[in-house]
């Protein structure tokens, strides 16, 4: 948004997908501006509440991460097979069952044969489905966008300018975000403040942004150019230099945190005067 780019993004978890396009002021040859990223995705999750499309990171979060796992165990002591035995699926479960155990995010979870076999056999055209229609319209956007920059016009951007997907039920539902006047990025109130961090630490920010009467500890801090993570909700204060996260002194932060029950945002520059 700072650079004044156009930015057309796409993602895809599980079963869905979306694509969404960005146009900053100034961009007429491209589109008339929408939202901002903040005004798109104002507050981001304590912690992942899935795993990607492709890949199974961590622990299992649903039923069908622990299948998935289990059939990964399976593979890996077994060898791939071109076709489960009505054994190898009681196996899978089992060990399904292990997964859930291990995770931090799922009481003990149990699986019959036939729900292990409808998710082993039907992931992978789920995953191509949503990875290959995700894809194509994020490149329809792309050309459109780079055709207008040289005045040729072959149709419309994204309007609504988000897009989701569902594989499960093959359902597209287009999202209008209007940018929010009272961001803090691209608002007509937006400003920067300044914050004075004694003690050029993670939790030495933290203790800063109390001392201000913001709710450190239930704050989400990211840089402001890149949207890097500094602190997350419920984090806490650590001992981790500022410097080590790509925060020094001049530094532009963001801070996003709740008050009286309604989301806030404010920009902050970092003004790091160590104690003596």
């Amino acid at each position: 948004w700072e650079l004044g780019r156009v930015y057309i993004d796409s993602a895809a978890t599980g079963f869905k997908g979306n694509v969404h396009v960005i146009i900053p002021p100034g961009q007429g040859a491209v589109g008339e501006r929408t939202a901002c990223m903040r005004c798109f995705y104002p507050v981001q999750p304590a912690d992942d509440a899935g795993a990607a499309a492709c890949t199974l990171p961590g622990h299992a979060r649903t039923r069908e991460h622990c299948i998935l796992k289990g059939e990964e165990m399976f593979i890996r002591e077994r060898g791939a097979v071109e076709d489960y035995t009505a054994e190898d699926l009681v196996e899978i479960a089992e060990l399904a069952r292990r997964t859930s155990v291990e995770s931090p995010y799922l009481d003990e979870q149990t699986f019959t044969a036939p729900e292990v076999e409808n998710v082993v056999k039907n992931k992978l055209p789920a995953i191509i489905t949503v990875n290959a229609v995700v894809a194509s319209i994020l490149s329809h956007e792309v050309l459109k966008a780079l055709h207008r920059i040289y005045e040729r016009d072959i149709g419309p951007l994204l309007d609504p300018p988000y897009l989701e997907y569902s594989a499960r039920y093959g359902i597209f539902t287009p999202m209008g975000i209007e940018p929010d006047e009272g961001c803090p990025v691209c608002g007509t109130g937006a400003g920067v403040g300044t914050l004075t961090v004694t003690t050029p630490t993670v939790g030495g920010l933290l203790e800063a942004l109390s001392g201000m009467g913001i709710a450190a500890d239930g704050a989400l801090v990211t840089r402001a150019l890149d949207g890097t993570v500094v602190s997350r909700p419920g984090g806490g204060g650590d001992g981790t230099p500022l410097a080590d996260l790509g925060v020094s002194d001049a530094e532009r932060i963001r801070v996003t945190y709740r008050e009286d029950g309604e989301r806030r945002s404010v920009v902050l520059e970092v003004a790091v005067e160590e104690d003596r």
